[in-house]
């Protein structure tokens, strides 16, 4: 029917009410931002890793290490 309404004789763009994204686009970016998050934290998580100063010796004392938060 739209040829016949319009004067030129082509038909215009077709727009059937359907929004630019759906829910799985949505999904999708949701899950990649998730990600992306987790993976932030986790690589400054393993950047924050610190080495001992002194490491132990076969001939020395032993070494005890205390955990202090």
């Amino acid at each position: 029917m739209q040829p016949y309404m319009d004067s030129t004789g082509k038909f215009a763009d077709a727009f059937d009410c359907v929004g630019f994204t759906t829910v799985p686009i949505w999904s999708g970016l949701m899950v990649t931002f998730i990600m992306l998050i987790g993976l932030g934290i986790s690589i400054s998580m393993i950047l924050d890793i610190k080495t001992m100063d002194r490491f132990e010796n076969n001939r020395s004392k032993q070494l005890t290490i205390t955990v202090s938060e």
